[in-house]
């Protein structure tokens, strides 16, 4: 699931010794057809928990969290055949480049088991979608988005959570700061570029300063990821919000919602809505059972999400 606090989950992870989950998981991948609005399931008996998946270009497989065990990893599932594979990598929230070369998740793992050494920090990474070397692109980082172009990404700075842009290269770097926004609108979690990377949409700051709820703040910004406006909400403060994902087309938002205070996570399900705002609609909801991290594919016609049985 979308993490909601991010010191709060480290913490807990820390905490926490995790072993190899001895038990299968209950919780699967599944693919909501925006066209038939039929659901199947994406992945088969695993022992390990998938989350936070992301749609190859070609719509033929999902790079994903494998959750359950320590470090957590990132896994491929083959949609075709319903087989996953672990990346045997370390990581969360990968994504798939929009060249389909790349693929870009954070790690936090290194940190944690360094005893939390301010040498060893939290990364956004790089990786050949091919196999490869892992490239570090920024310390101190999470929740990587790509641009249209593949050659930026956005980024969540580690406190107080400013959202930014970045080079592959590491150069060219933005934040959405109060110095460059006069706001601090620009602290927030989960961003997402839109397809003509003109727009990035992320949950609001409450999310970092646990708050518990969350709306949807859209920002407007040039190929240089840098900020031509200010961030304005397309959702209410009536409920919690995560995991915004843009459909091919920039116009429409998927994310997850859960009525506020969120004590339930069984109470998320499935909304959209426009990227001009306006009241959601709700896409999908299973009564009881909860949908979380919904993603677009790239040619939007298919909607990929995590879940419980």
């Amino acid at each position: 699931m979308a993490t909601k606090y991010l010191w709060l989950t480290l913490a807990t992870l820390a905490a926490c010794a995790w072993t190899a989950a001895d038990a299968q998981s209950t919780v699967h991948l599944y693919i909501y057809d925006t066209h038939t609005g039929t659901v199947t399931q994406a992945t088969g008996p695993m022992d390990w928990e998938p989350y936070n998946a992301s749609f190859s270009n070609n719509g033929k497989k999902l790079v994903h969290d494998l959750t359950g065990g320590w470090p957590q990893l990132l896994g491929v599932t083959d949609l075709a055949t319903g087989t996953t594979t672990s990346l045997g990598l370390a990581g969360d929230n990968a994504v798939w480049s929009p060249n389909s070369r790349f693929i870009a998740y954070w790690n936090f793992s290194d940190w944690i088991d360094s005893g939390f050494d301010p040498n060893v920090p939290p990364q956004v990474r790089v990786i050949p979608a091919e196999g490869g070397l892992p490239v570090a692109v920024r310390d101190w980082a999470s929740d990587a988005s790509w641009s249209n172009n593949s050659r930026r990404i956005a980024f969540v700075d580690w406190w107080p959570q400013y959202i930014g842009t970045i080079a592959l290269d590491g150069t060219g770097e933005t934040l959405f700061n109060e110095a460059v926004l006069g706001t601090r609108d620009g602290i927030g979690c989960n961003p997402s570029y839109s397809p003509d990377g003109k727009l990035i949409v992320y949950e609001s700051r409450e999310c970092a300063e646990g708050g518990g709820i969350a709306r949807l703040m859209v920002i407007p910004v040039n190929a240089r990821g840098e900020a031509l406006g200010t961030p304005y909400p397309i959702t209410s403060g009536d409920y919690y919000v995560s995991h915004p994902s843009f459909s091919n087309d920039g116009k429409t938002i998927v994310f997850s919602r859960c009525p506020f205070p969120c004590e339930d996570p069984s109470a998320t399900g499935l909304y959209t809505v426009t990227v001009y705002g306006g009241d959601p609609v709700m896409l999908f909801d299973r009564p009881g059972k909860g949908e979380y991290d919904p993603a677009y594919s790239k040619n939007g016609r298919y909607i990929v999400f995590s879940g419980p049985e």
